[in-house]
């Protein structure tokens, strides 16, 4: 199967882009979160039941659903989320990254953007290296040296590499 932050295309696992759950910080009705559906393999990235829901037992998605939003509509990873084409800038949404901030600044610049030299700019644009950002991982290294391979990627072999939370399950 393909669970989590990806969806099956002709058969193959990739990460899903363009989607932030939504509502922000969901929970059901008993505080189990978007990480839990699929960290527990309870659905599926098609919107079903996973191996780990018991419907017999617990019943459909809805039924634990907080103002209307069950799993399978707030979660990436179990079909659902905001994949519209605007972004989640945190708590509120925008047609880009720059038009998240209105006026506030960094404070209203989050979820699918981050603030770089006085700008709202898209995640996918740049990479955060943990105490700086660069254009991809393999520049992270750039007057950093090693320790500048972090946040978004992490050093395998000496190659700074972006992480990926994607992966074929089960292996």
């Amino acid at each position: 199967g393909c669970n989590g932050d990806c969806f099956l295309v002709n058969g193959v696992c990739e990460l899903k882009k363009n989607c932030a759950d939504w509502p922000e910080s969901w929970q059901d009705a008993y505080g189990s979160t978007c990480s839990d559906y699929v960290d527990h393999l309870g659905c599926t990235s098609l919107g079903g039941f996973g191996p780990g829901w018991n419907e017999a037992d617990w019943g459909t998605f809805e039924d634990y659903a907080v103002d209307r939003y069950a799993a399978n509509l707030a979660c990436c990873g179990c079909g659902g989320g905001n994949t519209s084409s605007q972004v989640n800038c945190g708590h509120h949404l925008a047609t880009e990254c720059s038009s998240c901030p209105q006026g506030q600044g960094a404070l209203w610049c989050n979820g699918d953007c981050f603030w770089v030299d006085g700008s709202c700019v898209l995640k996918d644009e740049r990479v955060n290296c943990g105490g700086h950002v660069a254009a991809d991982c393999s520049s992270c290294l750039e007057g950093h040296g090693p320790a500048g391979c972090n946040g978004d990627c992490f050093l395998v072999n000496g190659v700074c590499e972006l992480k990926k939370n994607c992966a074929d399950w089960p292996e």
